[in-house]
């Protein structure tokens, strides 16, 4: 999977839970963010994330 740069501005108290949950989940910011956008399309957007699989599994 190709992997590109991803930037965004979020809130303080966002970012401050983020780097609490990096220890607590022992993953990479990056990583749980990545979960998340995941979850979130799973739950809202169905359709993209059932696209998002398949463009997963041919590469």
């Amino acid at each position: 999977m190709e992997k590109v740069v991803f930037s965004t501005r979020l809130p303080k108290a966002l970012t401050e839970a983020l780097e609490s949950a990096k220890w607590e989940l022992k993953m990479p910011k990056g990583k749980i963010v990545e979960e998340a956008i995941k979850e979130y399309l799973r739950q809202h957007c169905p359709d993209i994330y059932e696209e998002y699989l398949k463009d997963e599994k041919r590469e």
